[in-house]
């Protein structure tokens, strides 16, 4: 379950203490949130037109400004103002900037070498200079290790001042002129399936579920005898399945299931003894479908009325012969394996 902060655009804003990013320094800036109207003010400082992050409405620019007032320009491919977007800002040891919008590289700003350092969020400069729209969070990476991270969906949303917590230094935002009744946090709903098992003996039993996943099950087992037992399960999935067992003597059985998978994979990983995976009755599609091998064919019958009618050349025949008809020459026929009375050995194989 998420959530966000509330900006109304009108005078309220956040202040933190100085959270520093020097010059050519690498660093990764990360926010979420909406641009519903004119531009967002993500970050600044209380004074000047510099430390700070503009993302503009109308014309999808996007301007990270340094200490020196030298700006970083972008341009963003269209999105959705009012959905949640997410902004991503890195620099490398070359002072090289790229930015990436929802994980999808957009373009590289070459020698942007400043310091940033704002003490504001939803502000820049003084006044009414403010933001209007939501911030779900915010994410200072200095030097390859995350610095600061202000997260709406941790922090408290209870009444009194809205705080946004950083949950990594601890330079919490305090609101100014914002909403102290608990109006000022949006819950976002969501939310996500995690199963994490840290004693013994426990069995995990769902009937009849149905599970509809974008993303990743992950089931970690990091204890002993634990059965986890799904009855007619039916999951649409787009992703991977990994099941990594690292103890013994752990059951995984599934009844009836039906897989229907495309364009990815299932992982098991077994890395030790007397574990054992059941399926009864499973029916898995793949696509595109994979070139078999028909193991073994068993016959326990007996060939009567077998037609030839062509030459009878070297024949070996241990008894008696009736109406044997065969429409061509026996040379035309050509098996590599055997067909036996018995299931235990011989072979139909796809390239004869």
């Amino acid at each position: 379950m998420a959530w966000a902060l509330i900006f109304d655009g009108s005078n309220d804003y956040l202040t933190i203490s100085d959270a520093s990013i020097g010059p050519s320094t690498p660093f990764e800036i990360e926010w979420r949130g909406t641009v519903p109207a004119n531009f967002a003010r993500v970050f600044g400082r209380t004074t000047g037109n510099n430390h700070r992050l503009l993302i503009f409405n109308s014309s999808n620019e996007v301007r990270l400004t340094d200490s020196a007032g030298i700006n970083a320009t972008f341009t963003a491919p269209a999105y959705i103002k009012t959905d949640y977007n997410t902004f991503l800002f890195v620099r490398d040891a070359l002072d090289n900037v790229s930015f990436f919008l929802n994980g999808v590289f957009v373009s590289t700003v070459i020698g942007f070498s400043g310091s940033i350092t704002p003490n504001q969020i939803g502000r820049n400069g003084s006044g009414v200079n403010v933001t209007k729209g939501n911030t779900e969070f915010l994410r200072f990476s200095i030097g390859g290790v995350l610095t600061y991270n202000w997260d709406a969906t941790t922090s408290s949303h209870a009444a009194g001042t809205p705080i946004l917590s950083d949950i990594v230094s601890g330079n919490d935002a305090t609101g100014v002129n914002m909403p102290t009744d608990g109006s000022a946090w949006v819950d976002l709903g969501g939310g996500s399936i995690s199963v994490t098992e840290q004693t013994v003996n426990t069995n995990y039993t769902s009937l009849n579920p149905v599970v509809t996943l974008t993303g990743s099950i992950s089931i970690t087992e990091s204890t002993t005898n634990t059965n986890y037992t799904s009855l007619n399960p039916a999951i649409s999935f787009t992703g991977t399945i990994s099941v990594v067992e690292q103890t013994t003597n752990t059951n995984y059985e599934v009844n009836n299931p039906t897989i229907t998978l495309s364009s990815s994979n299932i992982l098991v990983t077994e890395s030790t003894v007397n574990t054992q995976y059941e399926s009864n009755n499973p029916s898995i599609l793949l696509t595109p479908e994979p070139l078999g091998i028909v193991s073994t064919v068993c016959f326990n019958g007996v060939l009567v009325d077998l037609e030839f009618n062509g030459k009878e050349n070297n024949l070996a025949y241990n008894g008696q012969s009736i109406s044997i008809e065969f429409n061509g020459d026996f040379n035309q026929l050509e098996f590599n394996g055997t067909i036996q009375l018995t299931c235990n050995t011989g072979s139909i194989k796809t390239n004869c």
